[in-house]
């Protein structure tokens, strides 16, 4: 399992890399998944692995089956709903208001006593979406950032926001892993347009903000440069495997 454990998985699917014995036909490879075959979904990577993205993974047990002629071997995959739990806590609190796009005014009602009741007004998200759920789940959306030369030395602050942050957002494509080596390579001199990606996602009954940035020093820009590169390079395996479904 290339995702995480195999009895931690949450959302429906998980990146898996096959190990196939030395000299294995692997025309003749089997894969399935709950008695179904997904074999189309692996394929040998241009980096020599046998890797595939495994979709449409049940909550609950999920077994992954791997044959050959001289052979099998299969991994039980636990998934468990997108918004948790895994493996503590129970339900979320009661009353719990969801964050939604706009700020809207919600009744709420004591879960004990419904003759309680009250309205408040929900936080905004920031995101392009409502919550799908009760347990607030909402699609994670990517946010991409740079830092422009011209913010160089002008005692920016390193962030994505305030009155004079760093980086601003980058509203063009995705940067391809070309692009990440393009940093990399540029960071070994001195790296003047560090590039940083946010996640936000309003998921397990909280609103997450990630922004994976680094330190500004020569050092730092390079950290960042190759963890882009390490992550552009998962990004472009995901992007193969859906290509070959």
């Amino acid at each position: 399992m290339l995702s995480n454990r195999a009895d931690l998985i949450s959302g429906g699917d998980a990146l898996v890399e096959i190990k196939w014995p030395a000299g294995t036909n692997l025309a003749a490879t089997l894969v399935d998944l709950n008695g179904v075959s997904i074999r189309s979904s692996f394929d040998m990577r241009s980096n020599g692995r046998f890797i595939g993205l495994v979709t449409g993974l049940r909550n609950d047990t999920n077994v992954l089956l791997a044959r050959h002629s001289a052979g099998a071997a299969q991994i039980t995959i636990t998934i468990y709903p997108v918004g948790g739990p895994l493996f503590s806590g129970g339900q979320q609190l009661a009353p719990w208001i969801c964050a939604t796009k706009a700020v809207a005014a919600v009744p709420v009602t004591a879960p004990d006593d419904p003759t309680l009741t009250g309205t408040t007004n929900t936080r905004a998200s920031g995101l392009s979406s409502d919550p799908i759920d009760a347990q607030c789940n909402t699609p994670t959306e990517y946010l991409y950032y740079y830092q422009p030369i011209t913010k160089v030395g002008t005692g920016c602050t390193f962030a994505i926001t305030g009155a004079n942050p760093c980086f601003v957002a980058y509203n063009g494509k995705p940067p391809t892993r070309r692009r990440y080596r393009e940093l990399y390579e540029r960071s070994r001199g001195r790296c003047q347009e560090p590039a940083a990606l946010g996640e936000r996602h309003d998921q397990s009954r909280d609103l997450s903000d990630s922004q994976l940035l680094r330190s500004r020093s020569t050092m730092g820009a390079l950290d960042t440069a190759k963890g882009l590169e390490r992550q552009a390079d998962v990004e472009d395996g995901r992007s193969d495997l859906r290509q070959s479904l």
